[in-house]
């Protein structure tokens, strides 16, 4: 083995150590992971290990949009004065679109739709959210299942991909988070893991109650922690909700909220989100910036995507 290869080996295998000790919940940040060994390197072979960390915030971004207008999951708290569905806080609005722009790009450039329903079906609410290019052609896919307020399944279908996974609360106390992910249609990968469920759990559909619900704090200034679901990486990432700005968005005051990792580690390769939150109640999701389900092709190859989405209110029912 020659030197450089080996100073490349120390280097990932540090790496990879500094991310199992730390997790990602982020509250003591870490040091960077492979600082020593790293010193050694080349530029271009710093260049090949820095995508290959990348690939972690690429799946971590296929999950992040949000849609729905309250509420996230505490271990423990089952809800179960809430049992119906007709009852859920996730049910309104039953549909609503969006759409999905390039990120900075004038004129505005449509790459997808977003369209989001939700129907009862006895004491569960079946959410559905489908993203499809502009001629209608589906890019992904993704099925939320609650019962009352309470999160049981969620299902991501990576139609572009062939990826596919899935989410459910399971535990006579609603306790416990059973992740399956496969990369491919194969299905050859398949991957099962388990993790305890502590604190706030979020996925996509319930960002916007989740913010609504904490908008006292978030009007003072403080800190909105939470645990997200992310599929492809079968576990749940530590991501703080805080003030950015206040502003005015096509005629409403809004409040910009910035979503953003806790682990330093992690924030170093995620950028930060943005919601445009309406002022007024029930203070509506109007945009959000950030990196979101589909994806684009460059170069044969299928790249995280941040993008614009722009959710419109005024055709929800």
């Amino acid at each position: 083995m020659t030197k450089c290869s080996a100073g490349l080996l120390a280097c990932e295998l540090t790496g990879r150590l500094a991310w199992f000790s730390f997790g990602f919940g982020g509250e003591t940040p870490p040091k960077l992971a492979g600082e020593d060994a790293c010193a050694t390197l080349s530029v271009g072979q710093r260049g090949r290990l820095l995508d290959k960390r990348r690939n972690w915030s690429c799946l971590l971004g296929c999950a992040l949009v949000t849609v729905a207008p309250v509420f996230a999951q505490r271990a423990l708290s089952t809800d179960t004065s809430i049992s119906e569905a007709s009852q859920s806080i996730y049910k309104s609005p039953e549909l609503i679109t969006g759409s999905i722009y390039a990120r900075d790009a004038e004129p505005a450039r449509l790459l997808f739709k977003l369209k989001r329903t939700s129907t009862s079906s006895g004491a569960a609410l079946k959410v559905l959210r489908e993203y499809s290019y502009p001629d209608g052609r589906l890019a992904a896919r993704e099925r939320v299942t609650y019962q009352g307020n309470v999160l049981r399944v969620y299902e991501l279908d990576e139609l572009q991909t062939g990826g596919s996974g899935s989410v459910n609360i399971e535990g006579a106390r609603a306790d416990r988070i059973a992740f399956r992910y496969s990369k491919d249609a194969s299905h050859s990968s398949l991957a099962i893991k388990t993790e305890s469920l502590v604190g706030d759990l979020l996925v996509n559909d319930m960002v916007g109650p989740f913010l609504a619900s904490h908008w006292a704090q978030l009007l003072r200034g403080e800190k909105v922690p939470c645990r997200y679901v992310v599929v492809p990486r079968k576990e749940t990432v530590g991501f703080s909700f805080t003030k950015d700005s206040e502003s005015t968005w096509r005629g409403h005051d809004v409040l910009i909220v910035k979503m953003q990792p806790t682990s330093l580690l992690i924030s170093v390769l995620v950028d930060p989100l943005y919601f445009t939150i309406q002022k007024a109640p029930p203070h509506r999701v109007l945009r959000y910036i950030g990196r979101t389900t589909p994806k684009l092709s460059e170069g044969g190859r299928w790249k995280d995507l941040d993008a614009t989405t722009v959710f419109d209110w005024q055709s929800a029912k």
